[in-house]
């Protein structure tokens, strides 16, 4: 033990200075073969643009394990071999992200617009009520979650069914201004509702 140390001395002299221990150091991987299997299986899914969760590569795992007689018992933790797959190959999980994403270039100064058109039709108008609308949209088909993917990707795509576009709107509208006559009325209706 001591002569290992005593040929590693040089390794150690010309790593970097914040280094702890030698590369290839701790323990090594008790499925190693099954561990770039996986990898290799992540890669090929990610290359198709399907979407890939920690508990898909519990299942792969599971699949893909052959036990021999001589080894250990496989058991498949959802953490500790998934965050082994994430450290020796640099996968991380990722949000899906799309083109859309980026606002366009003339984001802010069509905001600036609309807000300015509105305050001027108010002016001259002289508006008793205002009433704001908003939309709330529910998803039918949401590819929500986050994704596994290689370290720094840029874009994180995700294949889909084409249903996650389609939504329901639900409308909520509400008056600015409420005559006090009016006030008792609504309050009353919502109660009975």
């Amino acid at each position: 033990m001591i002569r290992e140390w005593c040929e590693q001395e040089h390794d150690l002299q010309i790593s970097k200075k914040g280094a702890k221990r030698l590369a290839d150091g701790g323990r090594h991987l008790s499925f190693a073969e099954l561990d770039d299997q996986l990898a290799t299986w992540v890669r090929e899914q990610r290359a198709g643009k399907k979407k890939v969760s920690r508990r898909m590569i519990q299942m792969q795992a599971q699949k893909n394990f052959v036990q021999d007689d001589n080894e250990q018992e496989f058991k498949v933790g959802k953490h500790r071999l998934v965050t082994e797959v994430y450290g020796s190959h640099n996968f991380v999980a990722r949000e899906p992200t799309t083109v859309c994403q980026k606002p366009p270039k003339e984001y802010e100064h069509a905001l600036v617009n609309l807000v300015m058109y509105i305050s001027q039709l108010r002016e001259k108008n002289n508006f008793q009520h205002i009433y704001a609308a908003d939309e709330t949209a529910v998803w039918l088909d949401s590819t929500g979650g986050k994704c596994i993917a290689d370290k720094g990707a840029k874009e994180v795509s995700v294949l889909t069914t084409g249903h996650d576009k389609m939504r329901i709107f639900l409308v909520n509208i509400s008056l600015a201004f409420v005559p006090l006559s009016m006030r008792s009325s609504l309050v009353n209706t919502a109660k009975v509702r």
